[in-house]
C-alpha cells in the first residue's frame, strides 16, 4: 500500500478544537470550479473536515475571490488551501498545469509520495438555445465543442490524470456534478443536457474502472442559485418553476456576492433572489453542502414511509411567517426488521447536526426524542448505532451524554476501511407499561363528545383539544383539563 503523505500544516491560530469531527485529516482533494457557488461550498465544507484543497478557477475575475476563499479556509480550519488558474475549454493544456501544480504543492516533504484522495468534478458551463432558433440562430459547432470541452472532455482527461495517484485501499473519492437537465428534456438544452448524460455515463464506466481505488458517483443538486442560474434569465427560471416548487431544502441563506449587491437592506435582497420566480426559489449551495451524510433519497423515504415516528429534524424558524424554516439538523432512525437476536430493537442510521449549530444540545435532543418513540410506540429494548473510532465527539454524546455502552468493535465497517464502535442503550424503562384500552376514533374532526367541556365541571376550569404524545403511532386526540398540570 502506498504510503499516504502527511502533510505539512500551515501556521494558524485558530487550531481546531479537540473532538472536532475531522475524517479528512491529512487527505488532499481538488476541486475545479472551487471559486464560487457549489465548488466554494463544497470547498468550505471538505476544509472543516480536515481535508488540504487545490482550487481550481478559469476567469481574471476569479483570481481574487479564490485567494480569499484559499486564506479564510487555512485560517479557520488549519489546512492547507491553494488555488490554480486552468482554462479547462482547452483540456489538453489546463489538465497537466493543473497536476503539476499539486504535485509542487501537496508532494510529500521528505518522500516525495503524492497521493489525490478526492475530485470534484464540478466546473461547468451552460447555455440555452433551440434548434433553429427564432431570435439567435442556429446551434453552431464551436458552441457544441466549447460546451463538450469544459464538461465533458476535462473531467475525463483529469480524471485520467488523477487516476495513478488514488489510494490504493479503495479509500478515494470522485464526485461528479451532473444536472437534472441529463433526463428531463429542458428546451434548448441540447448541447447542455447532452454534456451532463454524457458525464452521467462516464461516471457508470469509471465506477467499475477505477472500483479497486476510488468510489465514483455523480449527483444532481436540481435548480441551485449561483451565476449559472442567475444567468439564464427569467423565460428558464418560469419554465422551471415547477422544480424550484418541488425543491424540498429550505431558507437561502445567502451568497456573499448577493448580499454586497442588496447593501443589507432585506427587501432589496428578497427581491434580487426572488425576481422572476413567482416569489419562489432554487436550492442554495449552503443546503447542498450542509450535512454530513449522503444518501439516495428513496432511503430517506423509506425511513420516512416505514417508521415515520422514529425520525426528527432540528429547524430554526425566521420572523417572516412565510418563510421556509431552516433545517439544522436531523436524527433518521428505524426498527431492525429481522433483528440477530430476535429482540425487538431499533437502530439509528444517521445523526447530523450542521457545525453553525453544534455544542447547544440539539444533537442530543434529537436523540431522547427518537429513542423515546422507539420505546413508547414500539416497545424496543434497546437502540443500537455505529459510530468511527475516530469521532471523539460523537463518542462522547453517545457514552458519556446519553448512556450508551460499547458492545464491540467491528473491523473496516465504513467503506474507507475504518473500525467502528458498535453501541447499544436499554430503553426498557422508557417503554408504556399497561396502555389502557382506547375506542378507535376518526383523528380528523372531533367525533361524539371528544373535545366537548364536561357538563359536570363546576370548576370554571377550561376544556380544550391537544395532540400529545406518540402512543400507539398516532397523536391520539384528548382532553386536557387546564386545571390540571401533572402530566404535561
Amino acid at each position: 500500500m502506498a504510503e499516504r503523505p502527511s502533510y505539512r500544516r500551515a501556521p494558524s491560530t485558530n487550531i481546531p478544537r479537540q473532538g472536532v469531527y475531522r475524517p479528512h485529516d491529512s487527505k488532499f482533494g481538488i476541486v475545479t470550479g472551487g471559486s464560487r457557488g457549489i465548488g466554494a461550498a463544497v470547498v468550505e465544507n471538505l476544509a472543516a473536515k480536515g481535508c488540504n484543497l487545490l482550487l481550481v478557477f478559469t476567469s481574471d475575475s476569479s483570481a481574487e475571490p479564490t485567494q480569499k476563499l484559499c486564506a479564510k479556509v487555512q485560517n479557520e480550519n488549519n489546512v492547507i488551501a491553494k488555488s490554480v488558474q486552468a482554462d479547462l475549454s482547452d483540456p489538453s493544456r489546463s489538465v497537466p498545469h493543473i497536476l503539476a501544480t499539486a504535485k509542487n504543492h501537496f508532494s510529500h516533504p521528505k518522500s516525495g509520495g503524492f497521493q489525490i484522495d478526492i475530485l470534484i468534478n464540478n466546473a461547468g458551463i451552460a447555455g440555452n438555445k433551440c434548434l433553429n432558433d427564432e431570435k439567435e440562430g442556429p446551434i453552431e459547432e464551436t458552441q457544441f465543442h466549447k460546451m463538450y470541452n469544459v464538461n465533458v472532455l476535462a473531467p475525463l482527461l483529469l480524471t485520467q490524470a488523477v487516476a495513478p495517484y488514488l489510494p490504493k485501499d479503495r479509500s478515494g473519492r470522485i464526485v461528479n456534478v451532473s444536472s437534472v437537465s441529463s433526463s428531463i428534456g429542458y428546451e434548448g438544452q441540447s448541447i447542455y443536457a447532452g454534456t451532463k448524460a454524457a458525464l452521467e455515463a462516464m461516471t457508470r464506466t469509471w465506477s467499475r474502472e477505477l472500483a479497486e481505488n476510488a468510489t465514483v458517483n455523480a449527483v444532481n443538486p436540481g435548480p441551485v442559485w449561483g451565476d449559472m442560474y442567475a444567468q439564464a434569465g427569467e423565460a428558464f427560471w418560469k419554465v422551471n418553476q415547477k422544480y424550484v416548487d418541488a425543491a424540498p431544502l429550505c431558507k437561502y441563506n445567502g451568497d456573499d456576492e448577493t448580499k454586497r449587491r442588496a447593501g443589507g437592506d432585506p427587501q432589496e435582497f428578497d427581491k434580487i433572489v426572488r425576481q422572476g420566480m413567482g416569489g419562489m426559489r432554487p436550492a442554495f449551495t449552503d443546503d447542498i453542502a450542509a450535512t454530513i451524510e449522503n444518501y439516495f433519497l428513496k432511503y430517506y423515504l423509506y425511513h420516512a414511509l416505514t417508521w415515520p415516528q422514529l425520525s426528527f429534524v432540528a429547524v430554526v424558524r425566521t420572523a417572516k411567517p412565510t418563510a421556509y424554516p431552516k433545517v439544522v439538523g436531523y436524527v433518521l432512525a428505524k426498527m431492525e426488521e429481522d433483528p440477530s437476536d430476535n429482540i425487538q430493537h431499533g437502530h439509528i442510521t444517521s445523526l447530523s447536526v450542521m457545525r453553525t449549530h453544534r455544542r447547544l444540545g440539539i444533537a442530543e435532543k434529537l436523540m431522547r426524542n427518537s429513542q423515546r418513540a422507539m420505546a413508547e410506540v414500539f416497545g424496543a429494548d434497546y437502540v443500537s448505532l455505529h459510530v468511527r473510532v475516530s469521532n471523539s465527539a460523537a463518542l462522547h454524546l453517545y457514552r458519556d451524554t446519553l448512556g450508551f455502552t460499547v458492545e464491540k468493535t467491528e473491523e473496516k465497517y465504513y467503506a474507507d476501511g475504518e473500525n467502528a464502535y458498535a453501541m447499544k442503550m436499554d430503553l426498557k424503562d422508557m417503554q408504556i407499561k399497561d396502555i389502557p384500552e382506547v375506542d378507535d376514533q376518526d383523528e380528523g374532526d372531533a367525533v361524539g363528545s371528544a373535545g366537548k367541556k364536561a357538563e359536570t365541571n363546576t370548576n370554571g376550569e377550561k376544556m380544550v383539544k391537544v395532540r400529545v404524545g406518540r402512543q400507539r403511532g398516532v397523536a391520539d386526540l384528548v382532553e386536557k383539563n387546564e386545571g390540571t398540570r401533572s402530566g404535561y
